[in-house]
C-alpha cells in the first residue's frame, strides 16, 4: 500500500460468496506467480469475488475492489 516493492510475496486468497457483503469462501493460490485460477463447484447464480495478497509471514493485504459474475 506504500509503493513499495513486495519481496517475500507468498500467494494470494480469492474471497468469494453469494453476498458482495459476505465473502465467507476463501481459496488459496500459493504461487506468487499465478495469474489465474478456477474456482469449482459454483451454483447458478451471482457470485462475488475480491483478492488479496499474502506474505511467507503470513501478513495479508486488503481485499481487492470486489466483481461480480453471473453463473448459469
Amino acid at each position: 500500500m506504500d509503493g513499495s516493492p513486495l519481496t517475500d510475496l507468498a500467494g494470494y486468497r480469492v474471497h468469494y460468496g453469494t453476498s458482495s457483503s459476505d465473502l465467507n469462501r476463501q481459496a488459496t493460490v500459493g504461487n506468487p506467480a499465478a495469474t489465474n485460477t478456477v474456482i469449482q463447484n459454483l451454483t447458478p447464480g451471482t457470485w462475488h469475488f475480491a483478492i488479496s495478497a499474502y506474505t511467507q509471514n503470513g501478513v495479508e493485504s486488503a481485499m481487492s475492489a470486489i466483481v461480480s459474475k453471473v453463473i448459469g
